[in-house]
C-alpha cells in the first residue's frame, strides 16, 4: 500500500529530524514526491498511446 510505499522506497521508514513538526514536514515531503512521481507516470502513458491525450479521457459508453 502507500505506506509501505513510502517507506520502502521514500524513506520514510525513520525520520531525519527530530520532533513532531519536523516529521510532519517529512511525511508531506515524501507525499508531494509519491504523487509527482505519480503524475509523471501518468502523463508519460498518456502521451504513449497511439490517439494521444483525448485516449485517457474517451467516455465509456452506455450500458
Amino acid at each position: 500500500g502507500t505506506h509501505g510505499t513510502a517507506k520502502t522506497l521514500h524513506g520514510l521508514n525513520r525520520a531525519i529530524r527530530r520532533g513532531l513538526e519536523n516529521t510532519k514536514i517529512q511525511a508531506l515531503l515524501t507525499a508531494i514526491a509519491m504523487n509527482l512521481k505519480k503524475s509523471a507516470i501518468a502523463t508519460f502513458l498518456i502521451h504513449r498511446t497511439p490517439a494521444g491525450r483525448c485516449a485517457r479521457w474517451t467516455p465509456l459508453p452506455a450500458t
